[in-house]
């Protein structure tokens, strides 16, 4: 099983794919990508709870924010 600090740094990779692509953060749109999306299922399937899957999404979101404030 993968540690939570792998599941981070994807989150943030993610961020940064979905920032070149064009992507933007909006809640009632487009709530998440395809790909932080994929990333929180394998959380589920590698038997992470909801708190920690939590964090990963907040991690991708807080990424988005650094990265499109740049």
């Amino acid at each position: 099983m993968k540690n939570l600090s792998y599941y981070k740094l994807k989150a943030k990779e993610i961020a940064k794919k979905d920032i070149k692509s064009g992507f933007k953060f909006h809640i009632l749109k487009n709530p998440f990508s395809n790909e932080i999306t994929k990333l929180i299922d394998q959380m589920a399937i590698d038997g992470y709870s909801k708190n920690f899957r939590d964090q990963i999404e907040l991690q991708w979101e807080n990424s988005l924010s650094k990265i499109q404030a740049v």
